[in-house]
């Protein structure tokens, strides 16, 4: 079957995502014409660059790999350059507007970029994880024990409840406001949240510094934001060619 680009806009149209693309494509306008205006340029030798990491990002090995690649997605070269272009500018005008801001937002936020490594058993039974909680202090049980032996999640039963590394954001503020507190190794007191009774053996906090990692996340969220914040103000609309106003149902019967 052949389609034209009219039966792919349709589409698109059909799938109720032409807002979407609107949006994506506002702030790609939105970051080339803002680079211009304060003098931002991609060279040469930034566009190799950005283009070598896409390569890389997408698995892009050879010629003949990414050559397929852009065929699979309907792409030229003309296109590729543009997104390399694109990754630039976003990175420079970034920093551009923000470079300055990081240090601040580090110390403002500071516990948001801490993490936490922790145990847990989920329970529905409050008075349960409360008496293990006070056999776990009198070394009747372990905390594995508890795992095996309470523990309704099979994954997390064989992960012995280990949940990993977690950042303040990605815990409920019911749990969030007490597992930081802790001081590692500690077994906290049942933590009742809306649902559910956690019991938590926290067993390291990490403490942020603001390192190269840290810096370029914190630099990304704040030009995140601020394309966000900018996208609402600008009025982005798509007038298909082809587009009528519905007919008046009700007159025309």
């Amino acid at each position: 079957m052949l389609f034209s680009e009219a039966d792919i806009l349709q589409q698109v149209r059909l799938l109720r995502e032409v807002p979407m693309l609107i949006e994506a494509l506002a702030k790609r306008r939105l970051i080339e014409e803002t680079a211009q205006d304060v003098g931002l340029t991609a060279t040469t030798e930034e566009l190799q660059k950005a283009s070598d990491s896409l390569r890389i990002r997408h698995q892009l090995q050879s010629t003949d790999a990414t050559w397929r690649w852009l065929q699979k997605y309907y792409l030229s070269l003309d296109d590729f350059e543009a997104m390399a272009r694109v990754m630039v500018l976003s990175g420079k005008l970034a920093h551009h507007l923000f470079a300055d801001k990081v240090d601040l937002t580090f110390g403002q936020n500071y516990l948001d970029y801490s993490q936490v490594a922790f145990y847990e058993v989920i329970f529905r039974d409050y008075g349960l994880a409360m008496e293990l909680y006070y056999s776990l202090q009198e070394a009747e049980l372990t905390f594995s024990e508890v795992v095996a032996r309470y523990c309704q999640d099979r994954e997390n039963q064989r992960r012995g409840g280990y949940q990993g590394f977690w950042v303040r954001s990605q815990l409920i503020p019911e749990i969030a406001s007490v597992i930081f507190t802790a001081q590692p190794p500690e077994i906290l007191k049942p933590i009742k949240t809306p649902q559910h009774t956690h019991l938590v053996r926290v067993e390291e906090i990490v403490r942020p510094s603001l390192d190269k990692k840290l810096r370029q996340k914190i630099l990304a969220d704040l030009f995140s934001d601020w394309l966000a914040q900018q996208i609402k103000t600008v009025e982005a609309t798509f007038q298909p060619e082809t587009s009528q106003p519905p007919e008046d149902t009700a007159s025309a019967a």
